[in-house]
């Protein structure tokens, strides 16, 4: 069988790349020194993870890319930061691991060099896809009753999704931000008009692919998901929306218009200066104005990018207690749970009285403490299956991931395979800083479940004669 140069080259880099993530901790290093050489692998890593998708697709710039990104930035966010020389007074291994004291140097070395083989067979698991990947047409075309299905869908779902996101907004109004999460008001809402607007954003990707990125169906769907990031940035959500809009982002220049080199870096200088502001005010309105709080505001340290790779890689400490403490998860392997609870958590519940979830067992009964520390798709992985179990997961995953950001299903057209990419980037993603089950279940219901209804109408105005119309 030949093998194409391009592959050669990515069996070289990985197994090179293997080599020395596992002789790098028999050198005598010193600690520090350690923490700071794995913080450049992991940038490192991420290079070569990019290179490698580059060498296979031909772009830099791919849902899967997004993916990854995301991955490492909350898994290994605050020692990226690191390798660049970036430090805050609370970051980890100055302040609290949750409950616990600040986590020392030999076991954020454990933790990191975990992460990186983490990431390592993740990503061995993506580049395995390509062996089985089979070539159908990526032509998107205009089809007309697929666009009207979803618009139907989309009267109900749209209108849902802002119920879900207003009825948030008056509850954080009402009794902050944590009532959301915790308490009487958590979770509260209608739950069918919440689960109906978990489709809504589906049907706006459906309008997209298949009214072929229509200029006037474009400007629409943009204004739309725009009110609803006012909304949820009113109610105060520091961000959940963030992937959504990339993938946005991402559609609009794969799809429409590839924005072009300058025009990207003005847009990104013009957001990056508008969340500086954004900060700058919001620090001097809590500290009072004064020149010491203006200078501080206006400190590189304090750059809104820098701010949130600090706060999304807090998610690492979640690895650094399974690591060090080795808890044990009381109700069993949780991507079976997740597969059992994906209509609903109560069905576990009959197999297991008790029953709650990874997420929730580890905040409020293993720690003990008011608010959530999340999850992580490492983490999980190591709960279920140990040190080196959790590899072999992880690559298997890998798989996973990158067959639903890339799915060629004989029989669908391309239309429904963007579609279905796109949506299953918007719920991979948080899966980065969640749970299996949480994924599964909103996949069933804005992924299965939002497919059949788009197949009923779609048949249904088939059968009523609606006029139909496919063309590039």
């Amino acid at each position: 069988m030949k093998i194409r140069k391009n592959s050669m080259i990515i069996i070289f880099l990985m197994v090179t790349w293997l080599l020395i993530l596992i002789f790098t901790p028999h050198f005598n290093f010193s600690e520090t020194f350690t923490i700071k050489l794995l913080s450049m692998f992991g940038v490192i890593e991420l290079m070569i993870i990019y290179y490698t998708e580059y060498l296979k697709t031909g772009k830099w710039f791919t849902l899967y890319t997004i993916f990854i990104s995301f991955y490492f930035f909350f898994n290994y966010g605050q020692c990226l930061m690191w390798a660049f020389g970036f430090h805050t007074d609370h970051e980890i291994g100055k302040w609290w691991v949750y409950i616990f004291n600040p986590a020392s140097a030999s076991v954020i070395i454990k933790t990191q060099l975990f992460v990186l083989k983490s990431g390592y067979f993740f990503h061995c698991g993506a580049m395995v896809c390509h062996l089985f990947k089979r070539k159908y047409d990526n032509i998107i075309t205009k089809n007309d009753l697929l666009f009207k299905a979803n618009l139907i869908l989309s009267f109900i779902t749209v209108p849902c999704m802002f119920y879900s996101v207003i009825h948030n907004l008056i509850v954080s109004m009402s009794h902050g931000y944590s009532s959301l999460y915790y308490g009487e008001y958590a979770y509260s809402g209608n739950s069918l008009l919440i689960i109906l607007g978990g489709m809504g954003f589906a049907c706006l990707i459906g309008l997209l692919f298949n009214s072929n990125f229509d200029k006037k169906v474009i400007k629409w769907v943009y204004i739309i998901f725009g009110l609803y990031v006012l909304f949820d940035l009113a109610s105060g959500d520091r961000g959940g929306f963030l992937y959504k809009l990339i993938l946005l982002f991402y559609l609009y220049n794969t799809y429409y218009k590839k924005i072009s080199l300058k025009k990207l870096i003005i847009y990104s200088v013009i957001g990056l200066m508008s969340l500086y502001f954004i900060y700058a005010v919001k620090d001097i309105r809590n500290d009072g104005i004064s020149l010491s709080s203006i200078i501080n505001a206006l400190d590189f340290q304090n750059n809104p990018i820098i701010k949130a790779m600090f706060e999304m890689g807090f998610s690492m400490n979640i690895v650094i207690v399974l690591l060090s403490r080795n808890p044990v998860y009381p109700f069993g392997n949780t991507y079976i749970n997740g597969i059992i609870g994906m209509p609903t958590a109560h069905t576990v519940e009959i197999f297991k009285p008790g029953y709650i979830g990874v997420s929730e067992w580890f905040s409020q009964k293993y720690l003990n403490i008011s608010y959530g520390a999340g999850f992580s798709i490492i983490g999980e992985s190591y709960i279920n299956f140990g040190y080196y179990g959790s590899f072999l997961m992880q690559f298997l995953i890998g798989i996973m991931v990158y067959a639903l950001l890339n799915p060629i299903i004989k029989g669908i057209s391309s239309n429904n395979r963007g579609v279905m990419s796109v949506i299953a980037a918007s719920l991979l993603i948080p899966l980065c800083r969640n749970t299996f089950q949480i994924f599964a279940k909103n996949f069933f219901y804005g992924v299965i479940i939002y497919y059949i209804f788009i197949l009923i109408i779609y048949n249904f105005l088939k059968k009523k004669g609606v006029n139909y119309e496919t063309k590039n």
